[in-house]
């Protein structure tokens, strides 16, 4: 179970920006050159382990979504592994094609820190629910 923990301070519009710009890399450099993106990040807020899921959208089509929920590692290499991820290994979904990364929109949630709370606290649309058996995992 997770700890209660203090929460990282938000994200700026600078820093959500340079997320879509590391994942839109690590995306291209996959499916194109077949090269994991080496990420050389420095700001240090995009440094902190943090949680992320990814959403691949091609048109109102979902192509993709896989998320980290606990954040194993610093955000912004998250979001370069999540995103591939995301493109190859969802089963719900056939693997991203070269035709279609140019057009397929990328939908990062960064996730707040786990807390553990009654369900009778959870708002819906302002809360996501982690829902866990053995080894299996969802994110509402």
């Amino acid at each position: 179970m997770p700890e209660t923990t203090p929460q990282l301070p938000p994200l700026t519009i600078a820093q959500r920006f340079r997320l879509l710009e590391i994942a839109r890399d690590a995306l291209t450099s996959q499916i194109r050159r077949s090269v994991r993106m080496v990420v050389t990040e420095t700001e240090p807020r995009l440094l902190m382990k943090q949680g992320v899921f990814v959403t691949l959208m091609l048109g109102d089509r979902v192509r993709g979504c896989i998320g980290d929920v606990d954040g194993h590692g610093p955000l912004a290499f998250a979001v370069a592994e999540v995103v591939v991820s995301a493109a190859y290994d969802d089963p719900r979904e056939a693997p991203l094609r070269l035709d279609e990364v140019g057009r397929v929109e990328i939908e990062l949630s960064v996730l707040s820190r786990r807390t553990l709370t009654r369900w009778q606290d959870v708002e819906v649309g302002k809360h996501g629910v982690v829902l866990q058996r053995d080894r299996s995992v969802g994110l509402l």
